[in-house]
């Protein structure tokens, strides 16, 4: 569980919360699809739900006892997955080489170090840039009801 998915099933049984947004950075990047792993095998005991959009901000690999990598495969049964990673972090000596990668059935991969504003964006940088918070937010607000 955890305590977003605690909030998550909350929403979903006490506020008529239907549609869910997760997104997560790094290692969160695991744990968004973790999330949906559980919602989506609990789906029965938690009530009516769509997982309307994910997102992995520089997804890394935690190295696990399974035999994938969640943070380069689409988190189950989200209706859409947006993937912003970075390629530069060779460059950055704090973190070593926590390079981002493509997800193959994302709706959105985007190499940030790809554009103007995201070519100098590393590991530790990509985070806190507000072009990376403005695509992640927009996604979101495009892809639920309001």
């Amino acid at each position: 569980g955890g305590v977003a998915y605690a909030e998550i099933t909350n929403a979903i049984r006490t506020r008529a919360v239907s549609e869910v947004g997760v997104y997560g950075h790094s290692h969160g990047g695991g744990s968004v699809f973790y999330i949906s792993e559980s919602l989506n095998s609990n789906r029965v005991s938690i009530g009516m739900f769509t997982i309307k959009v994910t997102a992995y901000v520089d997804a890394i690999s935690n190295e696990g006892t399974t035999d994938y990598d969640p943070e380069t495969n689409r988190p189950p049964s989200t209706a859409y997955h947006a993937n912003y990673y970075e390629t530069n972090s060779a460059t950055d000596i704090r973190v070593g080489y926590l390079n981002g990668e493509a997800v193959p059935e994302a709706n959105v991969n985007l190499n940030v170090n790809t554009t103007a504003w995201g070519a100098t964006l590393g590991h530790t940088t990509i985070d806190t840039s507000t072009n990376v918070h403005r695509l992640v937010i927009d996604k979101i607000i495009g892809n639920v009801s309001r």
